[in-house]
């Protein structure tokens, strides 16, 4: 607003928040690669900055990897880890506990609980994270 639109210019301001440490800078940014907007479309790069965010909390961050794992978008497809973040994003999103339920009903139980355990693990992840910040 009051200014023309202008991705690139855009993504510049986005990458120093992101660099900076901010999540949603770096969800942002994943976006920007995802759909190719004042950047090259790079899933990989996407897929890096969407971690990021990720790892410090942000739920949408985590259903966003979830959903990479689950489609194989920017890294390997990965059942048991796309049960994983969406289960960690669940916890405060109502999307991601109704996406959680429709990835638990294409997985083995064996799947859904090395899905939780790896989850508990992450959760350790984050807060530790968070702890050093």
């Amino acid at each position: 607003e009051g200014v023309a639109k202008d991705l690139v210019e855009a993504v510049k301001w986005i990458r120093k928040a992101a660099n900076q440490g901010n999540p949603p800078a770096q969800r942002l940014l994943g976006d920007a690669y995802y759909k190719g907007e004042g950047v090259a479309k790079d899933l990989v790069e996407a897929v890096k900055w969407i971690r990021k965010a990720a790892e410090q909390g942000q739920a949408q961050s985590q259903g966003e990897l979830a959903y990479a794992y689950y489609h194989g978008e920017g890294v390997a497809k990965d059942q048991v880890e796309a049960y994983a973040w969406i289960n960690l994003a669940a916890v405060t999103d109502e999307v991601a506990k109704k996406k959680r339920t429709e990835i638990e009903k294409t997985m083995s139980a064996q799947q859904v609980a090395a899905g939780q355990k790896r989850s508990t693990e992450l959760s350790a992840l984050i807060e530790a994270n968070k702890s050093n910040n």
